[in-house]
């Protein structure tokens, strides 16, 4: 998996989740402070953690 590059709208990330009751799309915007307290948080340090 690579991780984000310098061109990626941060303010507009879509997260595609494969969840047993189906796939739940959720938009976040990584400029702001309060996602680190998102349940997203963890699935991007995984993502940026790689580069």
């Amino acid at each position: 998996m690579e991780g984000l590059n310098r061109t990626i709208d941060r303010k507009n990330i879509v997260i595609h989740r494969k969840l047993p009751e189906g796939i739940k799309i959720a938009r976040i915007d990584l400029t702001r402070e309060d996602v680190m307290n998102s349940p997203y948080c963890n699935m991007y340090k995984t993502v940026t953690k790689s580069t």
